[in-house]
């Protein structure tokens, strides 16, 4: 597999990147910058592409759906507020989308104090759910392919969990498995599942991206990394064959540090 940075802007903490293919671009944000990256694909590189700026840290961007500034969602069409009803100092963190159109989205304290996070249900013009409690630091969220399982990680105890999930009713069921992932100062962060199912999750403090067989919590390949930080991952291109890394500079004056790098697969 080919590793290479693709993108010359270092971010203190790149996150959240997912591929618009409607403009073959990719988005990700920068979150204690409150920005907003978008760039195009032209089969080798992202080019300059856009920036938009925000009020706030800026953890979730899918794009045309909703924006994550701070507690605040913002719903992009038509466009709406939603504020999560979490205590003065708590920001929203990674999420993602159910197949019903449907926000599941975590929050977390702004200094990771365990157990003070949680992960929600969000839908415009209804009140945010709360699904889990107790939770450190939410972070990667999926469903399997036919939609009826949910992945979800805590990066705080390190774990990556699988609920079954009422598509319908937006509820979880019986946790299924808790898988603990990462050694040393590794711990999981963003993923993104493959068409196979498989869940491919980058390793913040590891230097690498695992893809993990969620039913088993077996690492299936490993992804070695210039950056010690990567935070985030989704598969884009036009083939969606390209796995697109997102990882942080913090902490770190290594020029590789902060850039989005791809991995051709």
């Amino acid at each position: 597999m080919l590793v290479e940075a693709v993108h010359g802007h270092r971010c203190e903490l790149g996150e959240s990147p997912r591929w618009d293919a409607a403009r073959g671009e990719l988005v990700w944000t920068d979150v204690p910058a409150g920005r907003v990256h978008r760039a195009g694909w032209d089969g080798r590189r992202l080019d300059a592409g856009t920036v938009a700026e925000y009020p706030g840290p800026v953890p979730l961007c899918l794009p045309g759906v909703v924006v994550a500034v701070g507690p605040t969602l913002w719903w992009l069409d038509p466009v709406a507020a939603v504020e999560l009803p979490v205590p003065p100092g708590h920001r929203c963190n990674d999420g993602g989308l159910d197949r019903r159109g449907r926000l599941l989205v975590g929050s977390m304290a702004g200094d990771a104090a365990a157990g003070q996070g949680a992960l929600w249900s969000v839908e415009p013009g209804s009140a945010p759910r709360r699904l889990i409690g107790a939770a450190t630091v939410p972070n990667g969220l999926c469903f399997s392919p036919d939609g009826g399982l949910l992945y979800w990680v805590d990066s705080g105890p390190r774990t990556l969990s699988v609920f079954e999930y009422d598509q319908g009713t937006g509820e979880l069921g019986r946790r299924r498995a808790r898988w603990r992932l990462g050694d040393g100062a590794a711990k999981p962060d963003g993923m993104a599942a493959d068409p196979d199912g498989m869940l491919w999750i980058a390793l913040w403090d590891g230097g690498r991206v695992v893809r993990v067989d969620p039913a088993t919590g077996a690492t299936l390949a490993t992804v070695e990394l210039p950056a010690d930080k990567p935070t985030a991952c989704c598969f884009g291109g036009p083939g969606r064959d390209v796995l697109f890394v997102t990882t942080a500079a913090r902490g770190s004056d290594d020029p590789r540090a902060g850039l989005v790098y791809a991995v051709r697969l």
